[in-house]
């Protein structure tokens, strides 16, 4: 059986070394080595105002997504903290 694995690594040996670490050096059959240095040149240039502010807003509406799940959860677990107090406080008939 045979299975790919990409790695990221500044060289190709340490890429080498790193999966005969992790794998064995035994079971690396074979390696291929793409370069990636377009992609981190487009992430490194720097946004436009505008890109900054619609970042920044996209950035702020995740967070109050966020917070608006944890108040969410926060009051389900109070209520079921106090319906399990009531549970418990009522007498029990037979």
């Amino acid at each position: 059986m045979s299975v790919r694995t990409i790695i990221l690594a500044d060289t190709f040996m340490s890429a080498k070394a790193m999966l005969a670490k992790m794998y064995g050096a035994e079971n690396v059959l074979s390696l291929s080595q793409l370069m990636h240095e377009d992609v981190i040149d487009e992430q490194i240039k720097p946004l436009s105002p505008q890109d900054l502010q619609v970042k920044r807003m996209k950035d702020r509406a995740k967070q109050l997504t966020q917070q608006a799940k944890q108040l969410k959860a926060r009051q389900s677990l109070a209520k079921a903290q106090q319906n399990l107090a009531k549970a418990s406080q009522l007498p029990l008939t037979h």
